[in-house]
């Protein structure tokens, strides 16, 4: 087994990096993929103690034109200053959003206080970690306004609904060449959120593989088998390795397991050795040692 796509405290998941790990210790290869940051991968490698091969990772949440688009970024070039440097004006990006999403509760009549969303979090201040969406989704269900994590996104967090607030600004021609540069690979995360036609998908990556994209979540745990095999058929033909995860997030993702997603996530492991192999040939390195 093999999990590419994970998310513990350091951003919107419930497991701290170390209880995470402790989870999928003995899969063949990992990564963590917290949302612009990589403040829990210290942790979370210690914590797997050699037990499965680690990879380096984050995810960015980028402006686009149609749908959303996330891209997970993978290598322990995130790890240095012009890394750290990108990931910093994202999180500055994310604590301007949770401001004027806050800000909209209360427009709305919504009792959704700042501090019983940093308490949700585990944090003291929003531009302390990557406080995201599932915090305030918590917050909105504990106080009788939604009756679960996916009911209060439906009604209030999703994009079109009354508390969405968009994120990004940077585009991915805004950070595929100093990614590149520090030798990290990059993955479109669960790309059916681009909302594109297939004919109209295929095109828009092939644009981004241009530009120097490197895979495609092909297997990601929310799809279909058959939108899997369909998703991996298409990053072959445009020559993208086909990654997969269960994007787990803990209790905010309820029923969603690491590894194995709803039950039935087998990504397959040389999918993990064709994005470590993708990372080396951009000079980079997958793990910290």
């Amino acid at each position: 087994m093999i999990d590419l796509h994970l998310h513990s405290t350091a951003s919107d998941g419930s497991n701290d990096p170390a209880e995470l790990a402790g989870i999928v210790a003995g899969a063949e290869i990992v990564a963590l993929t917290d949302h612009d940051t990589v403040e829990g991968i210290a942790a979370f490698r210690e914590a797997l103690s050699g037990t499965s091969a680690f990879i380096v990772g984050a995810e960015l949440s980028l402006a686009t034109t149609t749908g959303s688009l996330h891209l997970l970024c993978y290598g322990t070039g995130l790890l240095g200053p012009a890394g750290t440097s990108l990931l910093g004006t994202l999180a500055d990006d994310r604590t301007r959003r949770n401001e004027q999403l806050l800000a909209r509760a209360a427009a709305n009549g919504l009792d959704v206080p700042l501090e019983a969303v940093l308490a949700a979090a585990g944090a003291t201040r929003l531009d302390e970690k990557s406080v995201g969406r599932p915090h305030v989704a918590a917050v909105l269900v504990e106080r009788g306004y939604a009756r679960d994590i996916p009911d209060a996104f439906d009604r209030y967090l999703a994009k079109g609904r009354p508390l969405y607030v968009p994120k990004a600004r940077l585009r991915f021609a805004d950070v595929i060449e100093p990614l590149a540069a520090i030798g990290v690979a990059t993955v479109v995360a669960h790309p059916l959120s681009l909302e594109l036609a297939p004919d109209a998908l295929e095109d828009h990556l092939r644009t981004l593989r241009d530009l120097g994209l490197v895979g495609l979540e092909a297997h990601y745990a929310a799809y279909a088998p058959s939108t899997r095999t369909a998703l991996a058929e298409l990053a072959d033909r445009l020559h993208l390795v086909a990654t997969g995860g269960s994007d787990a997030h803990g209790r905010f993702k309820a029923g969603l397991s690491p590894l194995v997603g709803y039950g039935d996530l087998d990504v397959p492991v040389v999918s993990g050795e064709a994005l470590i192999d993708a990372i080396a040939r951009l000079g980079g390195h997958a793990d910290l040692y």
